[in-house]
């Protein structure tokens, strides 16, 4: 007998599957301008920059093709998911960014809400028309992050080919685009895209009753929260363990700061690293909760 949610997503195939064509359509002609400004205002920079980011978020990369190849899932979802986000969901969640702006509103008070959003559109498109290549947690968790470590290259090249290139040229490549990198190799939005996937499938296989929609929502909550935090202390965050190490190389240890400045790319990619601890650690810890209490449970 199969399971009810292939049964339930072949339904849905014929019943919804030409309309959310049409809608992706549609959406995907609203975000083509946003998608054209984005990658031929500055093309080159643009690619360059996404290069960097594959290149600084390659542990990511490498831990994600090792969870595709030890999953069930198709490794065509490896390049596909991303693909997506650069292509569609990436200028989208850029588009609807756009629009709250016109309201005047603050950065955190709307991008936690829009980024997120459409980050996660991959794997809920998958649930719906496509449930049987999410079998467990673990694939929510994959394909969250693979959403996660897309939306994070697109950025990183929007903000050097939109922000910092037409400010500074190639002068700062290297010191603007590393300013938003880590030195363990994991972007902020695959943390949360990660999470955020995990908890969804989790609620859907692992709950019953209003749980499979409590546990989805207080993690998407969650995750927004977090976001918005991170766009208004984190700069913060990120400056002060840069300034404490400093000032303890200057005056404790007496190190010359004209020796500490050729560092200035990896004590800034340090302090993005402690903001990224700090303030993902419970959502880390939830992740990691999740899947290592499934494969507790397969194994009993």
């Amino acid at each position: 007998m199969k399971p009810k949610f292939e049964e339930a997503g072949k339904l849905r195939r014929r019943r919804y599957l030409p309309a959310a064509l049409v809608a992706l359509a549609l959406l995907l002609l609203w975000a083509w301008p946003t998608y054209v400004r984005y990658t031929m205002s500055a093309p080159l920079p643009f690619l360059a920059a996404m290069a960097l980011g594959l290149a600084v978020n390659l542990p990511t990369l490498l831990l994600l093709w090792l969870m595709v190849r030890k999953s069930p899932t198709p490794r065509t979802l490896f390049w596909a998911v991303p693909l997506s986000i650069v292509v569609l969901f990436g200028p989208l969640a850029a588009a609807s960014n756009a629009l709250f702006r016109k309201m005047h509103l603050s950065e955190y008070l709307f991008a936690g809400f829009s980024e997120e959003s459409w980050k996660i559109m991959p794997l809920l498109l998958i649930l719906l028309f496509a449930p049987r290549m999410v079998r467990n947690v673990r694939d929510g968790v994959l394909i969250g992050a693979l959403g996660g470590f897309g939306f994070a290259i697109f950025e990183m090249g929007a903000y050097f080919a939109l922000v910092d290139y037409p400010k500074s040229g190639w002068e700062q490549f290297y010191s603007e685009s590393l300013a938003r990198a880590t030195l363990i190799g994991i972007d902020i939005h695959t943390v949360w895209s990660a999470f955020l996937g995990g908890a969804i499938v989790f609620g859907i296989r692992r709950m019953r009753g209003w749980g499979r929609w409590a546990v989805p929502l207080a993690a998407y909550l969650a995750v927004i929260f977090t976001h918005s935090l991170q766009d208004h202390y984190g700069k913060l965050l990120a400056v002060e363990p840069v300034v404490f190490l400093a000032h303890y190389l200057v005056d404790t240890l007496k190190i010359p700061i004209e020796s500490i400045v050729p560092y200035q790319i990896p004590l800034t990619m340090f302090g993005a690293t402690v903001n990224l601890l700090l303030i993902n650690l419970p959502i880390i810890v939830l992740t990691l909760w999740m899947v290592f209490s499934e494969r507790g449970k397969e194994k009993s």
